[in-house]
């Protein structure tokens, strides 16, 4: 399991929720509530939950399903997995960058699940515009692109001027409202400086 990124659900075996730290972040870069993020259920590809259909060989990916009541995240394999000799350079487990900015796009999607309502509806729109546009160019996905924009604009804003390092503080002992209070102030920075350069 990655490390405190996820905790699994108590009685629930292979079920997880992201930590009060991470959906927070999440929650800041994707402007969706915390309490949707929180209660997000996430899970590891299995022969149960097959899809998504990413090979893990060309570095995976995730799938969300949503609508206005509940919603879900599933990760390929080696998003769980430091196996380097069965997923190579591409072995996730450990990788918080690579965790956040997938799921910074990934709970993206939730605000879509509420926009359609129905998740017969939301699957719809997303044929339909992967048909149209291709995976990478439907507007949805570029719409959900924003939250990992956004990530790697403030992780990048917050190396240039020596602010912190958010993977460290993730990572590190403090309690979760002192995360979450750090990472308050760091994003306040960010935004006072683009709106600066406004």
């Amino acid at each position: 399991m990655p490390y405190k990124i996820l905790a699994p659900v108590k009685d629930r075996k292979k079920e997880y929720r992201f930590t009060a730290p991470v959906a927070h972040l999440l929650a800041l870069v994707s402007d969706q509530e915390r309490r949707v993020i929180l209660e997000t259920k996430i899970y590891c590809r299995s022969l149960i939950r097959y899809i998504p259909w990413f090979r893990t060989s060309k570095g995976g990916g995730a799938i969300t399903f949503a609508n206005r009541r509940w919603r879900s995240i599933t990760y390929t394999e080696n998003f769980f997995s430091n196996d380097l000799s069965r997923f190579g350079e591409k072995a996730y487990g450990n990788d918080t960058m690579a965790w956040l900015h997938l799921s910074a796009h990934e709970v993206g999607h939730i605000k879509h699940g509420f926009k359609y309502g129905s998740l017969l509806i939301y699957l719809i729109a997303f044929i339909f515009q992967y048909i149209r546009f291709g995976h990478g160019a439907a507007p949805l996905e570029i719409e959900a692109d924003q939250g990992s924009n956004t990530l790697m604009r403030w992780h990048n804003y917050l190396k240039i001027n020596s602010l912190g390092d958010i993977v460290s503080l993730l990572q590190s002992d403090q309690q979760d409202e002192v995360i979450i209070a750090v990472l308050d102030t760091w994003w306040e920075a960010f935004q006072c400086d683009l709106n600066s350069q406004a």
